[in-house]
């Protein structure tokens, strides 16, 4: 190893963090380790990087993937080597399928000490292979290492994945030999080949044409992921003339506008007041929540036309309909379709299905602790919805009250009810709003550990932990019926008997209990 190498390697670490920042990637959730040292002395000694400190790095990893969510920028995660990479799966999973810029910086042991029993080495380079768009380990420091501005360049290929042409994660692994605590050094002078955007379609005409054509159109916003997406579209929303469907992940749920359906998952259950289906579905956004929203569409022998706009690529077709993809379309683009179909004239083939008294309908059915809830909201705030029965509670019965828009996180890419808590640390930094959180028993059990970051947050939170026996969406499932089994395996009733009154008062929140 060159004599020089010490040197070397902290220039590609600052390197790599000044390239980061030219990709608006300011952001880096931090967990302790030691191999990761270089990285950390980088981020330090750049003035325009801002540092947040994460213990655990499963919940790092959520926190900055919501961080990015309500930001609407690229985030860094830096971790150190063996399980501490592992343990960023279940974010990267989700960041995946969700199309949440999020950047990967693991530590690693130099290729020397792989295969040799070395102590906490594996391979990690192309760990997330399947799940990111680009994965890249940097050269480690010796003779052979390739120039700065080479290392720059080819850093350049990868994080300009992270919002194009599909966004989405992004791996850069990092081996470094010791010893890693070194003088700073001036940051190197490099030129980093920035790329423009690939080139996206044309605004689709025909789009408008399909809408105008239509006899019962209905505009659909399925889950919208980043706090921009939902703020282009906010403001076209009350002049649409058309029924508009939301989904609780788009952020509108809760917003009153003219044309919002609200209360359509209760009036397609019923066999009294069911509509017909539309003949055109415009989807703007991802999945929803409501499976039983799918299977109206296709209630009948001939299925609605779907045109699916999308932010980042997902296709969304559970039932398999013949839809028209438009993918990798800019928000801003979406935002245009959508202000060219306040043009079109009014069509309340739907809205005049709905019987006057649905709202009170909805009050009289729905959980006890969710009209308080809504009538009580500040504005402005924002929510961040635990997976499972929660999300569904929000679809089915919440009216909506509030005059603006009331951004909204769910971890539903894949669903998973783990890093719920961390999630919503980094969903408030990056949001700066007050916060309301609702989950689960189960959900909050999943990362406790959160609870002294989230006490020391700046702005105002309440999290409402639903005592429902642990996980009582399977109450809803075939195996109910075998209630020794469902009690026992699947609800883990006795696992969650937590005692939160305790937890609040070493955490120092406030705990308040309604029966």
């Amino acid at each position: 190893m060159s004599q020089h190498a010490p040197s070397q390697q902290a220039a590609i670490a600052q390197t790599l963090i000044h390239t980061c920042t030219r990709f608006q990637v300011v952001n880096f959730f931090v967990s302790p380790g030691s191999r990761s040292t270089p990285l950390l002395l980088a981020a330090l000694s750049h003035p325009q990087v801002r540092l947040h400190r994460i213990v655990d790095e499963r919940g790092a990893a959520y926190a900055a993937l919501n961080f990015a969510r309500a930001s609407s920028q690229p985030v860094a995660v830096i971790t150190t080597s063996g399980t501490a990479a592992g343990n960023l799966m279940p974010a990267v999973m989700e960041a995946d399928r969700a199309g949440i810029p999020l950047l990967l910086l693991t530590a690693d042991r130099p290729p020397e000490l792989l295969g040799v029993g070395a102590n906490q080495t594996t391979r990690q380079k192309d760990l997330f292979l399947n799940l990111v768009r680009a994965s890249w380990q940097l050269p480690t420091g010796n003779h052979e290492t390739p120039a700065l501005n080479e290392i720059a360049r080819q850093l350049s290929e990868c994080l300009v994945k992270l919002d194009h042409p599909l966004p989405g994660p992004v791996h850069i692994n990092c081996p470094f030999r010791e010893p890693f605590f070194l003088e700073a050094i001036d940051p190197p002078r490099i030129t980093i080949p920035l790329r423009d955007a690939p080139e996206e379609p044309d605004l689709p005409d025909a789009i408008l044409a399909r809408v105008r054509s239509a006899k019962r159109p209905l505009i659909t916003l399925g889950r919208i992921e980043t706090v921009k997406e939902q703020s282009l579209l906010a403001p076209i929303l009350q002049h649409l003339r058309l029924p508009i469907y939301t989904d609780i992940g788009s952020g509108f749920r809760l917003t009153q506008f003219p044309s919002h359906v609200s209360g359509l998952e209760l009036i397609i259950q019923s066999t009294k007041f069911c509509p017909q289906p539309p003949d055109f579905v415009l989807h703007i956004g991802s999945y929803t929540v409501s499976k039983h929203y799918w299977q109206w569409l296709t209630s009948q022998s001939q299925t609605p036309q779907i045109c699916q706009l999308s932010f980042r690529g997902e296709s969304v077709n559970p039932m398999l309909i013949p839809t028209h993809y438009h993918d990798r379309l800019r928000p801003e683009q979406i935002a245009s379709i959508l202000q060219e179909c306040t043009k079109l004239p009014a069509n309340d083939w739907l809205t005049s299905t709905i019987p006057h008294t649905m709202s009170d309908m909805m009050e009289n059915v729905s959980p006890p602790w969710l009209p308080p809830l809504m009538q009580q909201l500040p504005c402005p705030a924002s929510f961040f919805f635990g997976n499972s029965s929660v999300p569904r509670y929000f679809q089915l019965f919440a009216l909506p009250s509030q005059p603006q828009p009331v951004p909204v996180a769910i971890n539903r890419g894949v669903s998973g009810i783990d890093g719920n808590l961390h999630s919503l640390l980094g969903w408030t930094l990056g949001n700066e709003l007050p916060a309301i959180a609702v989950m689960g028993d189960l959900t909050f059990y999943h990362d406790l550990n959160a609870l002294p970051f989230l006490s020391k947050l700046p702005f105002p939170l309440l999290i409402i932990v639903l005592n429902n026996a642990g996980g009582s969406i399977f109450y809803n499932l075939p195996i109910a019926s075998h209630s020794e089994i469902c009690d026992y395996w699947f609800a883990c009733r006795d696992a969650v008997e937590l005692p939160i009154p305790d937890l609040a008062r070493t955490f120092n929140f406030q705990y308040h209990c309604i029966e």
